[in-house]
């Protein structure tokens, strides 16, 4: 088992994200969304955050991100989240595209930050 699938699998057995996936007619997994949840305590309500969003690439153009898109905004409305929130990289214009298609707009009046901690890593590393 790969670290990814062990981590994945750890959340999903503590209920630390959600798995979305999509699949084939012929039932073959094609693409997958996963959000974690964060809270607000200002609006007392949950926020999702979309960190992955994957389609092969050989079906993307089939609507399948627009799909998974739509279910995970159906899922905020259901949890009656206060938003979702969307992070890519500048480059990944294709993601961009299709956000704000979906009328996801970015973000100006905040700025995100990242401290990276130091982790040691394991001799297998």
């Amino acid at each position: 088992m790969s670290l990814a699938q062990e981590f994945l699998g750890v959340r999903l057995i503590n209920s630390e994200s959600f798995i979305f996936c999509a699949y084939t007619s012929d039932e073959c997994c094609v693409g997958f969304a996963q959000l974690y949840p964060s809270l607000s305590s200002v609006s007392a309500k949950r926020i999702w955050i979309l960190n992955d969003l994957f389609v092969l690439e050989s079906v993307r153009g089939t609507e399948i991100g627009i799909k998974l898109l739509s279910k995970i905004e159906a899922f905020g409305e259901e949890s009656q989240a206060k938003a979702i929130l969307i992070e890519t990289t500048v480059s990944n214009t294709g993601a961009q595209n299709l956000y704000e298609s979906k009328g996801y707009q970015k973000v100006t009046e905040r700025f995100f930050y990242e401290r990276k901690n130091n982790i040691k890593k394991n001799k297998t590393d």
